[in-house]
């Protein structure tokens, strides 16, 4: 049987109650633009659709539509949508206002820069492999994230309390959070140039604990800067004609540069 690239009008071959419609692994295209009101249950996963209808049902709950070559969702997605999954497209973008009671999300692999807030039910988030720099407050729901593969430098300051598993290998994190809910079992972290792992974290999740490289970086700050405060000064000394030269040569000790130093930075 060759594949189908264009679909039929929905409405001429199935009734009008139908709630399961699977059309994946095709060569689709182009979608019907309008399905049946009692759909619950779409899968058009693993096709080269560019666009998604504007208008989907109200009663949809589980949505995928992954594989595919999309660049948008609808701008407005039907609230009963509970599972969404939207991974390995071209999405740069989500819709403003993610359904209210969506629990599963998937939108790895995409072109993502920017999350839209979360729904309060929220209890898996995948959004690894993504443009990502920061991530938006997460739920109290959360359960299961995975953000890797992006370039985010923090992750939230408050983790929700029933988060389970958290995966935040290769971005760019330096540090954190102060404190892991108890009932985190999994942690990856792997990757992450100059995170600072501290050794509560190490021995809880069997990693290897890192130096603080922050801490290390700003004493080398000092360092250097208290360096090239000396350099400077030994140079005015040593230099004719100015005041703190002149005064070196009449009174002053070279010695006493340390002491300049120390109270100039």
């Amino acid at each position: 049987m060759q594949p189908v690239t264009h679909p039929t009008n929905i409405n001429d071959i199935f009734p009008s109650f139908i709630q399961t419609f699977v059309c994946s692994h095709n060569k689709l295209q182009y979608m019907p633009l309008k399905f049946p009101n009692s759909l619950q249950y779409l899968d058009c996963c693993y096709n080269r659709l560019k666009q998604l209808p504007l208008i989907l049902p109200n009663s949809l709950e589980t949505l995928h539509c992954n594989d595919n070559c999309l660049k948008q969702l609808p701008s407005i997605l039907p609230n009963s949508i509970t599972d969404l999954y939207c991974h390995d497209n071209q999405l740069t973008k989500f819709p403003n206002k993610l359904p209210v009671s969506l629990k599963y999300l998937y939108c790895n692999n995409n072109r993502l820069a920017h999350l839209p807030n979360l729904p309060n039910g929220l209890a898996i988030l995948i959004c690894c492999d993504n443009l990502l720099k920061q991530l938006p407050d997460l739920p109290n729901s959360l359960k299961n994230l995975r953000c890797g593969n992006n370039q985010i430098t923090e992750l939230p300051s408050n983790l929700p309390p029933y988060l389970e598993v958290l995966s935040c290998q290769d971005n760019q994190l330096t540090k954190l959070p102060i404190n892991f809910p108890p009932s985190m079992v999994r942690f990856n972290c792997s990757r992450n140039k100059y995170l600072y792992i501290p050794k509560k974290y190490a021995k809880r999740f069997e990693l290897i604990e890192t130096p603080n490289y922050n801490q290390k970086a700003l004493i080398i700050q000092r360092i250097w800067r208290r360096i090239k405060y000396k350099q400077i000064i030994v140079k005015m000394i040593l230099d004719n004609d100015n005041v703190l030269s002149n005064s070196f040569k009449s009174y002053g000790d070279l010695n006493i540069v340390y002491l300049i130093a120390k109270y100039v930075i």
